[in-house]
């Protein structure tokens, strides 16, 4: 399971948490000085395979909880498609506990509230906290965050959400729909125009599981 991709050294760009790191990462991320609306947020990007761009920006009136979705706007996704995101029973708990904090029409609005969280944020928070040495006016916990292998990013929660749908058995293509991502093959691009919209809540509410069990398993 988590298994690094094949061939050659690990660069940054193909980084995937480990199966190791993963028995300590939610220990660590509880344990370190990180608000909680930034742990949230990332275990939110590793339930939903979000980018950190698009939940950044994500407001409360694309949360619909009725149908169990978060939805991309267009403005917001990459590709420039629209995504519909079947969020499982783990992420709705993340936005639960997220939605007590709520004041502003942002899930992760600026100080003022007056817009989102600059889209660096996430990520810096999480970087600080993976250095050798302290740095002045940031965290003291400059190493809480620190895991077995290289340094992680923000972007490489969502290639191990990908990663961990496909050690749970979720087909390639699925997968795909489920990361909004362009299908390159001609055919099966045809094929995936239907939602495949059950196919997709199951690897969600199966990513879901594997990730409760971990922090069920930290406690």
């Amino acid at each position: 399971m988590f298994k690094s991709r094949v061939g050659g050294i690990e660069k940054s760009r193909e980084r995937v948490l480990s199966k190791d790191e993963m028995e300590i990462f939610a220990q660590k991320l509880l344990s370190s000085d990180l608000p909680d609306n930034y742990q949230h947020a990332i275990w939110l990007m590793l339930a939903t395979g979000c980018r950190v761009d698009e939940i950044s920006r994500a407001e409360w009136s694309h949360v619909d909880y009725n149908a169990g979705t978060l939805t991309i706007p267009v403005e917001h996704a990459k590709n420039k498609n629209q995504h519909k995101i079947y969020l499982s029973y783990f992420a709705l708990q993340q936005l639960r506990l997220l939605e007590k904090q709520k004041n502003s029409q942002w899930l992760f609005p600026n100080r003022t509230g007056t817009g989102p969280i600059h889209r660096q944020t996430i990520s810096k928070q999480i970087a600080d906290r993976q250095r050798s040495k302290k740095i002045k006016g940031r965290t003291k916990q400059n190493n809480s965050l620190t895991l077995i292998g290289p340094r992680w990013t923000a972007h490489d929660l969502r290639r191990t959400a990908a990663t961990l749908m496909q050690e749970l058995g979720i087909m390639p293509y699925i997968i795909k729909k489920c990361m909004n991502q362009k299908i390159e093959d001609r055919i099966m691009e045809t094929y995936q125009r239907a939602d495949l919209a059950d196919m997709q809540k199951e690897a969600f509410d199966k990513l879901g599981k594997h990730l409760s069990k971990h922090l069920t398993n930290m406690n």
